[in-house]
Order: structure tokens, then sequence, then C-alpha cells
């Protein structure tokens, strides 16, 4: 069991085995993008995808991680699912 720092108190990370609603699972999954853990990340992202294959945002910050981990074929992919839900989105064009 692995646990973070949040409020200045320590806690179990969750897992994405656990059933966690699609916003909680994708929440975890972007923060942990954005604190450069993409390794950490794809679990909660790839559930959240699972879980509501229509968003773009989980499709995006998949395909972010996946980028970063120079998994390049699966991150087209998934930007490319990114942009069909959201095409006039900028930060899925970049």
């Amino acid at each position: 069991m692995s646990y973070e720092l949040n409020s200045f108190l320590f806690h179990p990370a969750p897992s994405p085995r656990i059933s966690l609603p699609f916003e909680i699972t994708f929440q975890i999954g972007r923060l942990h993008i954005d604190q450069g853990q993409p390794a950490k990340a794809l679990p909660f992202l790839e559930k959240a995808v699972r879980l509501r294959p229509t968003s773009g945002p989980a499709n995006f910050y998949l395909g972010e991680g996946l980028r970063i981990l120079d998994r390049t074929e699966e991150a087209i992919r998934a930007y490319q699912r990114a942009i069909k839900q959201n095409p006039n989105d900028a930060a899925s064009l970049s």
C-alpha cells in the first residue's frame, strides 16, 4: 500500500481497482499527470476512459500519459478519440 501526503496528513493512496465514480477516477489520474507521475496516472485514466469512453478530457490526459511514457501509437489513438469528442478543444488540437 502506498502513502501520499495530502493536507499534511498521510493516508493510503487510492487504488484504481476500487470502484470510484468517473470524476474522482479521472481527477486522480489528471493530478498524477500534473505532478509528473504518468505511470501512476495511467491505471486511473484508463479506468476513466472505460467508465466514460466519450470523455474528451479523459482521453486527452490518457494520451498525455502515454506520450510521456513513449507509447506513441497508443497516445495518438487517445488524442484522436479526444479530438473526436471535442473537435474545437485547443488543448486536444495542439
